[in-house]
């Protein structure tokens, strides 16, 4: 079962049996995020992850309908409002059952001045036409080309960013 903590519910675009999730972490007790699957329709879940290096913040997951054996995961690092640094974002292969880190926490994001502000308003999502363009949002938007190995910034001026759509 899946704690009482969970922050993002994803569905696999072609095959409703697959479903992602991220939870979010807590202050009390202090707990960690993490990312699970199901591939029953819910009816249990894998955690898939070690701790995301996100204590009390926030695990974001997006899936394309362009590549649907791809999810992205973001995390923001809990207690560091003042920050540049820490969005990490790793990819997961539904198929080979793997993560892999594309933006390491060490990745300096383009911005004017500091916050990524993610433990209120943060979002990542993928383009449905294209699995490597992606947006992450936070006080700042930014986009990437190359499924996250690169970020540039789109946004100015500060817009908390507490969700994104496509139309």
């Amino acid at each position: 079962a899946l704690p009482d903590n969970v922050n993002d519910l994803e569905f696999h675009p072609t095959n409703p049996m697959i479903i992602y999730a991220t939870t979010r972490a807590t202050f009390i007790p202090s707990t960690f995020d993490y990312f699970f699957v199901s591939t029953n329709g819910g009816a249990t879940f894998t955690q898939m992850t070690a701790p995301i290096d996100a204590i009390a913040g926030t695990t974001q997951v997006t899936v394309s309908p362009n590549n649907p054996d791809i999810a992205y995961i973001a995390a923001y690092p809990g207690g560091q409002a003042d920050t540049k640094q820490g969005g990490k974002v790793m990819k997961y292969t539904q198929s080979t059952n793997t993560i892999t880190i594309v933006t390491p926490v060490t990745y300096t994001f383009p911005m004017p001045y500091w916050s990524l502000a993610g433990a209120w308003d943060f979002r990542i999502e993928v383009d449905p036409n294209d699995a490597n363009h992606l947006f992450h949002g936070c006080v700042w938007t930014h986009e990437s080309f190359d499924g996250g190995a690169t970020w540039n910034l789109t946004s100015v001026p500060h817009a908390d960013v507490h969700d994104i759509k496509w139309q």
